[in-house]
């Protein structure tokens, strides 16, 4: 018997919601395009409010 306990989301291989695979193979399936964009304008509102961080602190170009 497998030890549920210690899985997490890297476990799932395929989730179904309402008949739709939203993800396959270890992969979502989903456009991330638009979280990534509203993230990305939340992180350059609280720079220009209260300006540039140390080096390292932001990544320069999203991976994906």
């Amino acid at each position: 018997m497998p030890d549920s306990c210690a899985a997490d989301i890297s476990n799932v291989k395929t989730v179904l919601v309402d008949g739709k695979i939203l993800k396959e193979n270890f992969k979502l399936k989903a456009d991330l395009g638009a979280p990534r964009r509203a993230v990305e304008a939340s992180r350059d509102f609280l720079v220009s409010k209260f300006g540039q961080p140390e080096p390292g602190w932001l990544v320069k170009e999203a991976v994906g």
